[in-house]
């Protein structure tokens, strides 16, 4: 084994403690040896990391899975409401191509309501407007007696 071989498996080795997939240094340099000089498995088959790296495998595909489910299903949503929003798009052109009604026709149906209106809406309309509004003091309908000027404004001493 040359000098370079040597840098190669001790860096490796290095990667594969760092990884937790050799749990000494003389595991991993074992491993990584392997792994140099391509002897075949780097993991023989009755270890227990073998049958971490397995169960790793089915873990990874099982999730993978799930996740094609899930992007299926999200496929599906988005063609959905995409074929949702085209069908309210139609419905708006369909919307646009009716004629509208005039301003002039709705005062003519708004000059039309009041007569078909009954007496009795009319009278409590009347008995509401001649209740008298009494005046807010917040929107400013102010009387000279109603705020003391020395009492908001300040001069000095007193």
């Amino acid at each position: 084994m040359d000098i370079q071989e040597m840098k190669k498996v001790n860096e490796l080795s290095k990667e594969l403690q760092k990884h937790g997939i050799a749990d000494s240094s003389e595991d991993s340099a074992v491993i990584a040896e392997k792994m140099v000089n391509k002897e075949g498995s780097v993991l023989p088959e009755g270890s227990e990391k073998a049958d971490r790296v397995q169960q790793v495998e089915v873990v990874l595909d099982r999730v993978t899975r799930n996740m094609k489910n899930e992007i299926a299903g999200i496929r599906e949503q988005v063609a959905g409401i995409s074929s949702q929003i085209d069908s309210i798009k139609a419905e708006i052109r369909s919307m646009s191509k009716t004629p509208v009604c005039t301003p002039g026709r709705q005062e003519k149906e708004s000059q039309d309501q009041p007569k078909e209106q009954d007496k009795g809406s009319q009278e409590v309309q009347s008995e509401l407007k001649t209740e008298k509004d009494e005046g807010n003091p917040r929107q400013g309908a102010y009387k000279p007696e109603d705020v003391a000027v020395d009492k908001i404004f300040y001069y000095g001493q007193k």
